[in-house]
């Protein structure tokens, strides 16, 4: 197992992650957080946020995150 597929397995979660953010962005401003410049950094700032309080350990957790680096140990 490579380091390629480990991280595949991650940024596949952290894309789903950024995409419910970004529709939830979205519902509170009311418009596309994707057409505007502000609004694309406040979803980055979210998401860095989410990432640094916690939702990076909780990722490191998921089985099929987990399942991939124990492969890479092996």
């Amino acid at each position: 197992m490579s380091i390629l597929e480990y991280n595949n397995a991650e940024f596949a979660v952290m894309r789903a992650v950024k995409d419910e953010l970004r529709w939830h962005l979205g519902v509170e401003l009311g418009r596309d957080p994707r057409n505007s410049q502000a609004d694309r950094v406040e979803l980055e700032a979210r998401f860095a946020v989410w990432l640094i309080d916690g939702g990076g350990a909780w990722l490191r957790e998921l089985p099929e995150v987990n399942r991939e680096f124990m492969k890479i140990r092996d």
